[in-house]
């Protein structure tokens, strides 16, 4: 039951800081200045550019989904028939 609500605690982590670099690197590319937009990489992104940051949130966004989508068939799976 303690791992059970461990994956759960990590797949919502997962998915909400996936979606938030996912969110972070879309507004990094989409500005104009290129100065503006090496330093907010630097600051905030910290390795890699925006394109990069974009792909490895939509990853961990999806592995939280996945992880999510296993324990509630484990959730199901485990539950008592009545």
């Amino acid at each position: 039951m303690f791992f059970t609500r461990l994956a759960r605690i990590v797949a919502w982590l997962a998915f909400t800081l996936g979606t938030f670099r996912m969110v972070l690197g879309f507004l990094i590319a989409s500005l104009d200045d290129a100065a503006n937009r090496a330093a907010w990489t630097a600051e905030y992104i910290c390795r890699g550019t925006p394109g990069e940051a974009i792909e490895e949130g939509f990853y961990v966004m999806v592995f939280g989904i996945v992880l999510g989508a296993v324990l509630e068939g484990f959730k199901q799976l485990s539950a008592p028939k009545s």
